[in-house]
């Protein structure tokens, strides 16, 4: 943040609140309000530092009162800091949830309107009902009499003629009151989006913005530029990678970010970068805490990655839009006394995110990772080996954790979870399953054996590994099995023969790195001993 504090030779921290009242300073005061234009925003994985900047003029006292709305709802108000001019002062300022003067103005002309509209819609209602009413006394008038009634005798011509009057008569009134009808009908409806509409614009008209009032002084009739920063809460970015590996292993890393805000405000046509790490910094310095190491227990396949599950290949950004609450802010904050590489990024093209929580995957960069292809064999679990791209410069592409998509082969193979290794450790990118590297586990039962001398009981378990190369070209293997650990002092595990293996003791895995030759096979042999009190029996073997 402290490229934003040195565009001006005063910085002022917005640290007290108000000073006053209108009353008690003699005269009332004339707020102005307006939206000030987004200069550029900065997108941390918890929250967003938004930078706005408008022109100020002072009246003939050196004073100003200005309202900046169409704000994000969820500010951090103790963030709220501003730069002023040279010999500019902040006597206060505020942070409120307030209707936005230039939406009232522009809803109560639309109020007026639309009510013009339902009472000239209304009128002319009651004037086709009244019309419809009239049509309707005629045509029974007529209905009435269509006897001819009197001891005069009429000729043929006369009753053909009045016969004719009176079919003409109806059938004009039924067509006159069919297009009434449909009419009122067009009118009722009419009156029914009227309501909507009116609904509609009450709606606007009675929502809230976030706006921070500053109370400003300075010289008389000063007019200069005045810049805000603050914090929205209900922003934060991921990193997400499409990973795209070669035949020969070579990965090409396009980083992007997953970047969701809810302020109810588009952000576009300005600079946006995205930094790692949380903006909520003090003024003073942290607390300094020692740095503690603990132990975890590395998983079996020793990568440290798993394929995410079938629900969370839907991509996020499919979503219209979601809400967003505390728990997806608080889970990302940097821990107290934990450090954070500072990382930022520019996106490639210009950005336009939504306002309303819809999900924007921005792409950032094209990297490309040194890697080899390497492929793990876990005969104890699978016939087929897992395919890994190894990378041991990872570290130069300011890597950072983050959902990858994985496409090898010209295929899609899926969606993982990648957790960065220590730095100096190798980065392996998971590509699946590859039948063309095959292994077979089985237990050796000709020199298995058990017996018993004195009081301890000896049991000895072997096992052979054979592999096969189906590729054309030569590839790295790491075979991985391993040997049971003893957790009773009763249990002693001696090693037998490792056939070359590398034992870790405190897992019990055995590593074996070879390069098998295109169709090629090898075998691998490992067996280890047991002992423990004849009286037991047991188990896990």
């Amino acid at each position: 943040m402290n490229h934003f504090f040195s565009k001006f030779g005063a910085l002022i921290v917005l640290a007290f609140g108000l000073i006053g009242n209108a009353a008690s300073q003699g005269m009332a005061e004339l707020v102005q309000y307006s939206q000030w234009e987004i200069e550029s925003a900065a997108v941390y994985e918890a929250g967003a530092l938004i930078q706005r900047s408008s022109e100020v003029g002072l009246d003939e006292m050196g004073r100003a009162v200005v309202s900046i709305g169409g704000l994000a709802r969820n500010i951090d108000v103790g963030s709220i800091q501003a730069i002023l001019p040279p010999q500019w002062g902040l006597s206060g300022h505020s942070f409120q949830m307030a209707k936005n003067p230039t939406i009232q103005a522009s809803t109560a002309k639309q109020l007026d309107e639309l009510d013009l509209a339902s009472k000239s819609t209304h009128q002319t209602v009651a004037m086709r009902k009244a019309l419809l009413d009239v049509y309707s006394e005629e045509l029974a008038m007529i209905q009435a009499n269509r006897k001819v009634g009197g001891t005069e005798s009429l000729l043929v011509e006369d009753l053909v003629e009045l016969a004719n009057f009176w079919r003409n008569r109806v059938k004009e009134l039924q067509y006159l009151m069919l297009e009434l009808r449909l009419e009122l009908s067009e009118l009722e409806e009419s009156l029914q989006t009227i309501s909507e509409q009116k609904r509609d614009v009450l709606k606007v008209q009675n929502a809230e913005d976030g706006q921070i009032t500053l109370r400003i002084v300075g010289p008389e009739n000063a007019k200069d530029k005045v810049e805000i920063a603050y914090i929205a809460h209900e922003a934060f970015w991921r990193a997400a990678y499409d990973a795209e590996v070669a035949d020969d292993g070579a990965v090409k890393l396009k980083r992007f970010a997953h970047v969701v805000q809810n302020t109810g405000v588009e952000w576009s046509g300005f600079p946006i970068r995205f930094l790692a790490g949380n903006p909520m910094e003090s003024l003073s310095p942290p607390r300094l805490l020692p740095m503690e190491l603990s132990l975890v227990r590395a998983p079996a396949s020793q990568s440290g990655y798993d394929w995410a599950s079938s629900k969370s290949l839907q991509r996020e950004d499919d979503t219209d839009s979601f809400e967003l609450d505390d728990a997806d802010f608080l889970s990302v904050i940097i821990p107290e006394g934990a450090t954070i590489q500072r990382l930022a990024f520019e996106p490639l093209l210009p950005v336009r995110i939504s306002g309303d929580g819809t999900p924007e995957r921005i792409p950032l960069e094209t990297l490309d990772l040194e890697s080899d292809l390497t492929y793990l064999v876990l005969p104890e679990y699978s016939d087929e080996s897992f395919q890994l791209a190894a990378s041991a410069d990872w570290n130069k592409a300011q890597l950072m954790a983050g959902s990858v998509q994985v496409v090898a082969g010209g295929a899609y193979r899926g969606v993982f979870e990648m957790t960065l290794p220590a730095p100096g450790d190798t980065l392996e990118i998971p590509l699946g399953q590859d039948g063309r590297v095959r292994s077979s586990r089985k237990r050796l039962l000709e020199l298995c054996s058990s017996s018993a001398l004195g009081g301890t009981k000896r049991t000895v378990q072997a096992f052979q590994l054979d592999l096969v190369n189906q590729h054309k070209r030569a590839v790295k293997i790491r075979v991985m099995d391993r040997i049971p650990l003893s957790r009773s002092s009763e249990i002693e595990v001696l090693v037998e023969d490792l056939d070359g293996g590398a034992l870790d003791p405190t897992t019990g895995w055995i590593t074996w790195e070879i390069t098998l030759a295109p169709n090629a096979q090898k075998t691998l042999a490992f067996s280890y001993k047991v002992e423990y009190p004849k009286k037991f029996s047991i188990q896990g073997l």
